[in-house]
């Protein structure tokens, strides 16, 4: 087996393995309705770390000083997120994030409009003049 064939062989099992981990996770972590929105965000934040580190590891050609370090930037961050939301009072935790992330949205919208309003754009993309 060529040097290659391994490297291709190890990326499968680790993708097939962290997969197999986060389904069998999900499927131990038992479901409280009353707390849906911790559920979704820590849910979201752990399918981002499985997608990210799954894509990296298919991805030979990002395994470089300037692609790699994006992705492990990203994958820093959640990992960052999650630990504050799982440090202490979860669900509260989980809505801050969620409210901060919708708060996000609102500015950056704001953000849109000021600038159509400066190119003299209406709120469909015409111009006034």
């Amino acid at each position: 087996m060529s040097t290659w064939d391994r490297i291709v062989a190890a990326v499968d099992e680790y993708i097939e393995t962290v997969r197999i981990d986060l389904q069998a996770l999900w499927k131990r972590w038992p479901l409280d309705l009353t707390k849906k929105e911790m559920h979704e965000v820590i849910g979201a934040l752990l399918a981002r770390q499985v997608s990210l580190s799954t894509h990296l590891a298919m991805s030979p050609s990002a395994w470089n000083d300037h692609l790699g370090s994006l992705v492990l930037r990203s994958m820093t961050d959640a990992h960052i997120t999650l630990a504050w939301i799982l440090k202490d009072d979860s669900f509260s935790r989980s809505i801050k994030f969620i409210e901060f992330g919708l708060g996000q949205a609102k500015l950056q919208l704001e953000h849109v409009k000021k600038a159509d309003r400066v190119r003299g754009w209406d709120s469909k993309g015409q111009s006034y003049g």
